[in-house]
């Protein structure tokens, strides 16, 4: 019988799929060989990058414990050599000649001097650890700048610097930790105070336009909406190389020819940024040899609504840990269109300013917060306790709203209030749900 060419063209393909098959097999257990080599190599990689993350975290916090440890060991007994030459000054051991007075003075310079170094390392070690608690609201910029600009003046005229100002008076309120601030100041002007030849200048202004802004470092920056301060200096300026390094812990621009006074730190401007960056600010520096040095930091303007959230975030974050109680309560205007229509605009802002601060003052304990939300005409009060406190609190609060409308205003509507309270961590368990939940439960006081 003769061969069947279709039957011999299908063995023929049978044994090539065949031998395709095991190729492909082949190549599968090489890729997976392959594979398995490769993850062995990945978990090696990143076992070894884990390693290497856990042991500089280790050594960072041997460092920064060592930082701690030593400032405070150092700071007791400076402490008491300051307060001996402070003795001594004062005459309890007897009158000094001029020459051991002058003595004197030099070492209770060098002792300050050290006082404020360790200063700065505490400082420093807080803030980067997370340890440093900010009470932030709306501060008043103009105000600021005058305050610590008249704490250099005297220093000023002795070395014959001029510090100017420009700072219009109208500058929109930021969002900052007053004292914080002042220190981020503090340390621009006393750097300056070093450099200047005869003049620096302080200014703010509003930095309102959300755009890209290059820097001499030749980095871009978003602009930030908020205010921004400037402090300047016609020293000698700063290369480029050390520019780039400025804020770097323990960097120090030095002049011998033309700066004063003696080195610092070297972790103020590190200070600085890190106080800003707390903020959600941003700070830079600018410069170019000869032409002086200019430092701009920008601070978030003040949003009271922003106001209102971080003070709940902060009181949930403190209370999470020990899971204490936080109860919130919305104190809201239920006919808020009507009395806003009806009363002068200045009449309405007293009323509720005036409501706030009885209430802070005359219902709440010293761990409660009360701020006012204008777009939602609402009070927010924070509790340290459960309900009832709250419940004690909310008669408290109706006895206060009864007696200061006893006497509305003839011929304007009465304001109307409600309240709603929920309590953390008992019906909610993040900031968002707490105050959502409040606000859903207001009803007539």
């Amino acid at each position: 019988m003769p061969a069947d060419p279709e039957a011999g063209r299908f063995r023929h393909m049978l044994k090539a799929a065949g031998l395709e098959r095991e190729r492909l097999m082949s190549e599968l257990d090489r890729l997976q060989r392959n594979l398995r080599a490769s993850e062995s190599i990945s978990r090696k990689m990143l076992g070894e990058l884990q390693a290497e993350i856990n042991e500089r975290r280790r050594q960072e916090r041997m460092k920064d414990n060592f930082l701690n440890t030593a400032s405070h060991e150092l700071r007791t007994p400076l402490t008491v050599i300051k307060g001996a030459m402070d003795n001594l000054r004062d005459g309890v051991a007897g009158e000094f000649t001029p020459e051991q007075m002058a003595y004197l003075d030099l070492t209770s310079r060098h002792v300050e001097r050290l006082c404020h170094m360790i200063d700065d390392l505490l400082d420093l070690s807080r803030l980067e650890s997370g340890r440093t608690r900010m009470s932030r609201g709306p501060l008043h910029v103009p105000d600021l700048i005058e305050q610590v600009v008249k704490d250099f003046e005297i220093e000023a005229g002795s070395l014959g610097v001029e510090i100017l100002r420009d700072v219009p008076p109208d500058l929109p309120k930021a969002h900052a930790d007053p004292e914080m601030i002042r220190r981020v100041v503090t340390n621009l002007l006393s750097n300056a105070m070093k450099f200047a030849r005869g003049r620096i200048t302080v200014q703010a202004r509003h930095a309102d336009e959300q755009k890209v802004r290059r820097v001499e470092q030749a980095t871009l920056l978003p602009e930030l909406i908020g205010v921004q301060i400037t402090v300047t200096d016609d020293g000698p300026g700063i290369d480029a190389g050390n520019l780039k390094r400025l804020f770097q812990k323990f960097m120090q621009v030095h002049h011998p020819s033309e700066s004063r006074g003696h080195r610092g730190s070297g972790l103020g401007l590190t200070i600085c940024k890190e106080i800003v960056e707390l903020h959600q600010g941003r700070i830079w520096a600018e410069s170019r040899p000869g032409k002086g040095a200019g430092f701009h930091f920008v601070l978030p303007e003040f949003d009271n609504q922003v106001q209102v959230r971080t003070l709940i975030d902060e009181a949930v974050s403190r209370a999470a840990p020990q899971g204490s109680p936080v109860s919130l309560m919305a104190l809201a205007v239920l006919n808020a269109d009507t009395v806003r229509d009806a009363w002068p605009p200045e009449d309405f802002e007293q009323v509720t300013t005036r409501l706030r601060d009885e209430i802070g003052s005359g219902v709440l304990w010293k761990d409660d917060r009360i701020d006012y939300w204008p777009h939602q005409s609402m009070f927010v009060i924070l509790l340290q306790s459960g309900q009832d406190g709250a419940q004690s609190v909310r008669r408290r609060v109706r006895t206060k709203i009864e007696d200061l409308f006893r006497c509305a205003p003839a011929g304007l509507p009465k304001p109307e209030f409600g309240v709603g309270v929920a309590i953390f961590p008992e019906h909610a368990k993040n900031p968002e749900a707490l105050l959502n939940l409040a606000r859903e439960r207001i009803e007539p006081l």
